[in-house]
């Protein structure tokens, strides 16, 4: 889907922890649709803009910047550009340390996942067939290291696949003509960045479309302006007033009300639902499907562990033990499942899981209990993506 111009609504998801430990290092990572016909030159002037900012952070925090990734995305599949397969290893072989600060920025086009309910859109980024990245994703692979701080921005629609959009022109939003940042900010502006978690955006909230002008995507511009508004203005700066600025200056301009989604974590693993066991029991898979399964999960135990378990191949329509003793601590678990006959299905999702130096992209799942008090879950060929 296209970027066209002016109007946003932004999906944040944004967990933050004060913190007193030193980051060693900024990694910066961008991604852009560089050399896209229609958008290409407002695109260049992005990747500029965020390449002046993470300075600017460098120089607020005393950090070294590690080399700067520019990966050139594009909706052809072109061999020349580069492959999400690609931007995976690359996240995952990076040497991030856990007192660094990551960041991730992507412009360019993007779509909104058909086939789950993912509120962050995926960037244009070639790929083989279920090898998509969605911000959120990336943001999982960023976490496996536990740095200090994640930030991953996009600017790029989150609309369906073939759906119309149309052209709404408006005056240019102001922007900076010079330097962001006076010395005289870099105190603050340091506060902002020692802030410990993660920062997910996506310029547009699911199913609607983004805007890009000739000097730069609108969103970029606008979280640009909010951030220098926020450290020049406050003592006290906040990631949460930066985003609020940016909704209140899209109902200011009459542009379409923004949409944000605010959730405030630890680094601490999610409390288990509860459950109230007696005594081990088993984890049952029922093959309900007429083809043969290949299925791996991952379930939490009352210690708050989460175990995998690569179960192989299950036969069509058959019940099998997937570990017995479970001591299941949380109805709620992860999966990804294939069939293996001649009518491929895929149950994947968005959930991901390093194992043996790969990444399984799992869906989440709920156990039942059975009348033995066994639990179990129960595929069916119809409830793949």
């Amino acid at each position: 889907m296209k970027k066209i111009i002016i109007l946003y609504a932004l999906t944040l998801s944004v967990n933050l922890k004060l913190t007193t430990l030193q980051a060693q290092t900024i990694h910066c990572f961008i991604v852009a649709d560089k050399n896209d016909p229609e958008i290409g030159d407002a695109v260049r002037k992005d990747v500029a803009y965020i390449n002046a900012l993470v300075s600017f952070f460098s120089l607020a925090t005393g950090y070294k910047i590690s080399d700067t990734y520019i990966y050139t995305s594009s909706t052809s599949q072109d061999i020349r550009y580069t492959k999400s397969s690609e931007i995976t290893s690359k996240l995952l072989s990076m040497d991030i340390g856990p007192n660094d600060i990551v960041w991730f920025y992507y412009s360019g086009h993007g779509t909104a996942a058909s086939d789950s309910d993912d509120k962050f859109a995926r960037p244009a980024i070639r790929n083989d067939k279920y090898d998509y990245l969605s911000l959120s994703m990336i943001q999982n692979l960023i976490a496996i290291h536990k740095p200090s701080l994640s930030i991953v921005l996009g600017d790029l629609c989150n609309s369906f696949p073939g759906s119309n959009s149309g052209s709404i022109r408006r005056p240019l939003i102001p922007f900076p003509q010079g330097e962001f940042f006076e010395r005289s900010d870099f105190p603050d502006l340091k506060k902002l960045l020692m802030q410990k978690g993660t920062i997910t955006s996506t310029s547009s909230k699911r199913g609607t479309v983004s805007y890009i002008q000739s000097d730069g995507g609108v969103f970029t511009k606008l979280f640009i302006n909010a951030l220098i508004s926020e450290v020049k203005g406050s003592t006290s700066p906040s990631w949460h007033n930066i985003f609020d600025e940016i909704k209140d200056e899209l109902e200011r301009r009459k542009y379409n009300p923004a949409h944000f989604e605010i959730s405030l974590k630890t680094n601490k693993p999610p409390r288990p639902e509860p459950i109230i066991v007696d005594t081990r029991k088993s984890l049952k898979l029922n093959n309900a499907c007429s083809q043969e399964i290949f299925l791996q999960l991952q379930y939490q135990n009352r210690q708050g562990e989460w175990i995998f378990v690569d179960a192989g191949r299950t036969s069509p329509n058959q019940e099998i033990v997937l570990a017995s003793n479970a001591d299941i601590g949380n109805v709620k678990f992860f999966y990804y499942a294939r069939s293996t006959g001649q009518r491929t299905q895929i149950w994947t999702g968005n959930h991901l899981v390093s194992q043996n130096g790969k990444i399984i992209k799992m869906r989440e799942g709920r156990l039942f209990v059975n009348p033995k008090g066994d639990y179990y879950f129960k595929l069916t060929c119809s409830s793949s993506i």
